[in-house]
């Protein structure tokens, strides 16, 4: 039997694309995901960084998508 090994380097932040590669997604999934405020991250001058507990939290519980609103109703005045 092979054994893939696989060396992840030990940080506090990650960037969004290493973020996506540990977490088996695309980037712009990630990017996404971020823009919905479902993930979160933190700045450090230009860059946007994921904080190793935020990915281990979404390799766990993962993103709950947002709810749709029903056939045929409109949305409220505090939905809009």
């Amino acid at each position: 039997m092979s054994r893939i090994t696989v060396q992840i380097p030990l940080r506090l932040l990650y960037p969004i694309e290493e973020g996506a590669a540990l977490l088996g997604i695309s980037k712009h999934t990630l990017i996404r995901d971020i823009r919905r405020g479902l993930v979160k991250t933190t700045r450090y001058g230009k860059r946007v960084l994921i904080p190793k507990v935020e990915l281990f939290r979404l390799a766990a519980e993962g993103v709950q998508p947002e709810a749709k609103p029903e056939r045929g109703t409109s949305p409220t005045l505090e939905e809009r």
